[in-house]
């Protein structure tokens, strides 16, 4: 509960999968009174379901930057993630295949993400983001273990996710300041120089 402003939930360097909700967010649930903002970073959502919407990630205040969204599902709408009006969601470098509904959330997209389509970018985006145009076009991986404490997505030769963000690159999302190509990925391993996936 964050009635008092002070607090917020941070998931980093986490994989999320083979999760299930009856009703909305398969993985992360963040919506109701007082719900502190969620900030994620580094993480992996793969295959997660809810039999409504947000098949990944339903609700907000969300910040979600540097992660990987694959195979998740909902019946009803938002895919990978719904938002719930008038809850913001903020959303920059990350992998969305399937389709996100925006649920009357504002959403604020601050650049350099992959999708599948171009549902989970905003109208404000600054012109970063690559529309692939099917799941398969993004050319990712299974779920694996490719090193580290977690599973990840590694995206194969010639995917658009590879080399995406200029490094530097930093944007500006809610008031924070986030460095989009950081030193080390999820797993833990130092990124190489140069543009960063």
């Amino acid at each position: 509960d964050d009635s008092d402003g002070t607090r917020s939930l941070t998931v980093s360097d986490s994989t999320f999968t083979g999760n299930r909700s009856g009703q909305v967010g398969g993985a992360i649930f963040n919506q109701g009174a007082g719900a502190a903002p969620l900030i994620v970073s580094a993480s992996t959502f793969s295959a997660n379901f809810s039999y409504q919407g947000g098949g990944a990630l339903f609700g907000g205040p969300s910040i979600v930057t540097a992660s990987t969204f694959a195979g998740n599902h909902a019946d009803e709408h938002g895919a990978t993630m719904d938002g719930y009006t008038g809850r913001p969601i903020w959303v920059a470098g990350d992998v969305f295949t399937g389709w996100c509904d925006h649920g009357g959330s504002p959403w604020y997209d601050a650049g350099y993400n992959a999708g599948s389509n171009a549902t989970c970018f905003a109208a404000n985006a600054p012109g970063t983001d690559v529309d692939a145009g099917s799941a398969v076009a993004l050319l990712l991986g299974p779920l694996a273990d490719n090193g580290g404490p977690t599973q990840t997505v590694l995206p194969e030769p010639g995917s658009p996710v590879i080399g995406i963000i200029p490094d530097p690159a930093a944007v500006s999302l809610n008031g924070h300041e986030v460095a989009l190509c950081p030193a080390t990925d999820q797993r833990g391993y130092t990124s190489a120089p140069g543009p960063c996936d």
